[in-house]
């Protein structure tokens, strides 16, 4: 979700009227800085009560935030959307993986990890 901002942000900073650099820098820290602060939190937090709780919050929070970054209409509403779907990021990728190696047995384990098969 991280790339179609990145190569978006010169036509979003159009949009806005703002220079590439400075506050729109934000856009993108937002979402980055709000994952890298919640996600190891996040997979605590499902070892503790189930996976699929936090991974169906991470879902809820992450797309009605997706909807409200592309409707912004002011850059501070735009920086604080993505915070927000950094969120619901940190919730989704805290147990993906996690949920992927519960689901397949400890033989079958390395597949979906092997690129040769």
């Amino acid at each position: 979700m991280l790339r179609f901002v990145n190569i978006s942000l010169p036509s979003i900073a159009q949009t806005f009227h703002a220079p590439v650099g400075g506050a729109m820098e934000w856009v993108i820290i937002a979402y980055l800085v709000t994952i890298a602060a919640t996600l190891l939190t996040f997979g605590r937090l499902s070892d503790m009560i189930g996976r699929k709780p936090i991974w169906l919050a991470g879902f809820g929070a992450f797309y009605p935030w997706f909807w409200r970054f592309g409707a912004a209409n002011s850059l501070p509403l735009l920086i604080a959307a993505r915070a927000f779907q950094g969120l619901g990021g940190a919730l989704l990728l805290s147990v993906s993986v996690a949920i992927l190696t519960d689901t397949f047995s400890a033989e079958s384990a390395a597949w979906p990890w092997d690129a040769t098969r």
